[in-house]
């Protein structure tokens, strides 16, 4: 007996299953491929998303650093901080109702050293 070409419905069938079974497998590759390239894409944006976050920060820092350097700065600092005045200039401070003036740092004229120990030693200043 001659088998015909044909083949019988139970190898068809079962061939049929094989190739929807790997159809299906590929599919599941290439959603699952385009899922990771998804969240690797997500993850990229954010890294450049603090990248540039960044790059701003050391931006603002170094024009920091460029206007720590100047004369405008140090005499800012110098005048708040440090309550110093420009020669020949006053300063005059304005305070709330009921507050006193904070005391300034004036300096009062002295007798040079040299009068000093004259009075000391000619016993005209006290001990």
């Amino acid at each position: 007996m001659k088998r015909s070409p044909i083949p019988s419905k139970g190898k068809l069938r079962l061939k049929m299953f094989l190739i929807f079974l790997v159809i299906v497998y590929l599919f599941f590759l290439v959603g699952k491929t385009v899922y990771e390239n998804y969240k690797f894409n997500k993850q990229l944006s954010a890294l450049q998303d603090e990248i540039n976050a960044s790059e701003i920060k050391i931006n603002k820092m170094k024009e920091d650093i460029e206007y720590f350097k100047t004369d405008e700065y140090r005499e800012r600092e110098a005048r708040e901080k440090l309550n110093k005045q420009k020669p020949g200039e006053t300063v005059i401070v304005i305070t709330p109702d009921g507050k006193e003036a904070p005391k300034a740092n004036i300096k009062k004229e002295e007798d040079p050293n040299y009068v000093k120990w004259w009075e000391y030693l000619s016993g005209r200043l006290e001990k």
